[in-house]
């Protein structure tokens, strides 16, 4: 176990400098995505000391001013943080001022930026689904409802779909909130789409619940 705390740092501080001063980040954001996998790595960049400064590091790249492949994968990356605990909790506390960021990223015209963007959305809908936090399960619901407005890749029309119905399963609030918010209006499109069957068979089913 010392012996992976010992490879881990170099790493951190190796990654961390081309994160900040290189214009080729694609390379070490592409190892991060898969390497935030793994539980030391998770709690070395996650943990409370240093989470909130990564976290930040990849948010920058979410810029409209950033290359496609600089976003897809930052983005992979912020999915990926929920892999283990630490990432989890970092991704809680910031899920307030990450979420509307998130959101207005649906609107990108590539599908890998998309499916990122509801990826993140999705397992955000799912760690807030373990707590009783109304104000935040709100917001997200508000969010989901105008992502769905924007998306036009079928698979981000999924997630988003997933993470709708994730909130609002045996949650009588969460199913008030999101009638009130009328996202049954993007879900009853859905249904009737026949481009991906999981999302046609996802969207009936919520439906029922709505």
């Amino acid at each position: 176990m010392s012996c992976i705390v010992h490879v881990v740092s170099p790493i951190y501080y190796s990654v961390l400098i081309v994160l900040v001063f290189s214009e080729q980040v694609f390379p070490a954001l592409d190892i991060m995505r898969v390497a935030l996998r793994n539980s030391k790595v998770n709690e070395y960049f996650c943990n409370i000391k240093e989470g909130p400064e990564f976290l930040q590091h990849l948010v920058k790249y979410l810029d409209t001013d950033q290359p496609v492949t600089n976003q897809m994968l930052a983005l992979r990356c912020i999915a990926n943080l929920s892999c283990q605990k630490n990432g989890e909790d970092l991704l809680l506390v910031n899920s307030e001022s990450l979420v509307p960021l998130i959101v207005s990223i649906c609107k990108h015209d590539n599908k890998n930026v998309q499916i990122g963007a509801s990826t993140v959305l999705m397992n955000i809908a799912v760690l807030l689904k373990r707590g009783d936090d109304v104000e935040s399960k709100s917001q997200l619901l508000s969010a989901l409802n105008t992502a769905a407005q924007d998306v036009v890749d079928t698979e981000a029309k999924f997630r988003l779909c997933v993470a709708i119905g994730t909130l609002i399963w045996k949650d009588d609030n969460s199913l008030a909130i999101a009638q009130s918010l009328e996202v049954s209006k993007p879900i009853n499109r859905w249904s009737l789409s026949k481009e991906l069957p999981k999302l046609q068979a996802c969207a009936l089913c919520l439906l029922k619940l709505l």
